[in-house]
Parts: C-alpha cells; structure tokens; sequence
C-alpha cells in the first residue's frame, strides 16, 4: 500500500496556497463592482420614478437645491446607499404634472463617479458621454 509522502502533501498545499493568494483580491474587486452596479441601479429607479411620484402626490421638487436659493422647494424623497452622493450642475425641478426640467447628475463614491443626463421631460436617466 502507498501512501503520499510529506512532501508531495507540502507542494499541493503551497500550490492551493498560492491560488488562494492570487484569486481573492480579484473575487473580492468583483464582489465590490457588483455591489457598486446594484446600488447606482437602485439609485437610478428612484430617479426614473420621481416625476410619477411628484404627479401623484401634487408636489413640486427640487434635486440640488442651491444653498442662496429664495424658493425654499423641498428636495425629493432620494434614499441613496450608504457613502453615495448625488451632484447637479443646476438644479433640477420635478413639477406636480410629472415633468421635470433634465439636466445632468453626478453620482460619486469614493473613487468612482458617473454622469447621468436627464432629458425632459420625462427624465430618465441615460448614461453621459461628455467630449
């Protein structure tokens, strides 16, 4: 009867060792580009969907309010994933008759950031190429 020797169960160890130390980190980015595509996901459905909800509440909102703004318009109601933010070069309007006024968002996280513009009047979002 044979068995394996020390050695040979030493080399298949530091084998799968070192494919273990080579595949994580790449397991792990793919881990975090996929959480990263779920939230911005999220994130677009909810813009996509506020024209609908300022219609059918009656409401007027304002994406990116400006801090000297004289017209206090309430910002919509965004729930945006833990270390997210949302930017607008202007200010971004949702009327109660469930139109807005398009312009272009930025979404940001850490490193990562994406353009998005908004055509009106219906505003859904489309991924921006600026150039």
């Amino acid at each position: 009867m044979r068995g394996y020797t020390l050695l040979e169960l030493l080399v298949v160890l530091l084998l799968l060792s070192l494919v273990t130390g080579l595949i994580m980190p790449r397991l792990n980015n793919l881990y975090e580009s996929a959480v990263r595509a779920f939230q911005v996901e999220d994130v677009l459905q909810q813009i996509s969907g506020l024209g609908y909800q300022a219609y059918q509440q009656g409401k007027t909102w304002r994406l990116g309010q400006l801090e000297d703004s004289v017209n206090n318009v309430p910002e919509p109601p965004l729930t945006m994933p833990e270390g997210w933010t949302i930017g607008v070069d202007s200010p971004i309007d949702y009327y109660s008759n469930g139109v807005c006024s398009g312009g272009i968002i930025t979404l940001r996280r850490k490193q990562f950031v994406q353009q998005w513009k908004l055509q009106a009047p219906l505003c859904q979002p489309e991924l921006y190429e600026a150039g």
